[in-house]
C-alpha cells in the first residue's frame, strides 16, 4: 500500500506530509499489527512540510483562543483545503500520481483537548474537513484518530505509542521516549516481544511555551527560536 500521512501540530508551524510504501510484516516479533500478524514494514518515499503563513497561523490561534461556531466551521473547511494542498505538494515532489495512493491518514488539527478526569469523560476536537480533503485529492481518507479512544474512556493522546513500539522497541531493553512537540509526551516501551503494552501520556507544554517566549522576546517578529539563536545568547543558570 501507498499511504500519505498528514500532521498539523500544536506548534502551528505547518503541515507535515509523508508518503510511505507499506507491506505487511511477518509475525516473528510479537504478532500484533498488520493483516499478516506482524508489524508492517515500510519505506519512506517522500516528505514535505508546507509552512503556515502568518494569516493561516493567526486563524489557528484565534480558533483556540476565542473561536465561535462560525469561525470554527470556516476554519474546519479551510483546513481541509490546506491539507489537500500539502498532499498535492508531496505528490509533486515525489512524482507519484494520486491514483497510486491507497489512503490518506489525517489527524486534523487539535483546537481543544480535555482528557478524562474522575467522574467525567474526556472531550477532543480536531478540525480539518476530511470530506474536503477526499474531494480535492480523490483519495480515500481516514481521519479523527483521537475521538474513538476518548469515547472508549481513553485519553486520546498521545498518538505515538504504536509507531514508537514498531520503530524503536528492541529485545531485552526498556526504553522511554520523550517527544517535545507543541505539547510534550512520553512513551514507555517494554522489550520487543514482551507481553506488556506500551504506556504513554502527555507531560505538559513543550514548544508552545518556547515559541511564546520567542514571540515576546522579538516583539512578535519571530514565531519560534529557529536553530536556538536566541537561546544561545543567554547564560546557563547551573
Amino acid at each position: 500500500m501507498k499511504v500519505v500521512g498528514l500532521m498539523s501540530g500544536t506548534s502551528m508551524d505547518g503541515i507535515d506530509a509523508a508518503l510511505l510504501d507499506l507491506e505487511d510484516g511477518d509475525d516473528s516479533d510479537d504478532g500484533e499489527a498488520g493483516e499478516g500478524g506482524g508489524d508492517p514494514r515500510g519505506t519512506l518515499e517522500g516528505f514535505v512540510t508546507v509552512e503556515y503563513g502568518a494569516v493561516r497561523r493567526e486563524a489557528l490561534r484565534d480558533a483556540v483562543d476565542r473561536g465561535d461556531a462560525p469561525a470554527l466551521c470556516r476554519l474546519h473547511a479551510c483546513l481541509g483545503e490546506w491539507l489537500a494542498e500539502a498532499v498535492h505538494a508531496l505528490l509533486a515532489a515525489t512524482g507519484v500520481n494520486a491514483a497510486a495512493v491507497d489512503v490518506i491518514g489525517c489527524h486534523g488539527h487539535t483546537v481543544w483537548h480535555s482528557p478524562p478526569t474522575e467522574g467525567r469523560r474526556g472531550e477532543t476536537l480536531q478540525l480539518g474537513d476530511p470530506a474536503t480533503l477526499a474531494a480535492r485529492t480523490r483519495i480515500p481518507v481516514v481521519s479523527d484518530f483521537r475521538s474513538a479512544d476518548v469515547a472508549a474512556g481513553g485519553h486520546g493522546a498521545p498518538l505515538v505509542p504504536w509507531p514508537d513500539r514498531v520503530l524503536l522497541s528492541v529485545p531485552g531493553r526498556r526504553r522511554a521516549l520523550q517527544n517535545l512537540g507543541g505539547i510534550g509526551n512520553v512513551t514507555w516501551l517494554p522489550p520487543r516481544g514482551a507481553p506488556e503494552p506500551p504506556v504513554a501520556f502527555d507531560t505538559g507544554p513543550g514548544n508552545v511555551l518556547m515559541d511564546l517566549a520567542a514571540r515576546r522576546a522579538s516583539a512578535g517578529r519571530l514565531d519560534c527560536d529557529r536553530d536556538g539563536v536566541l537561546a544561545a545568547r543567554g547564560r546557563v543558570d547551573e
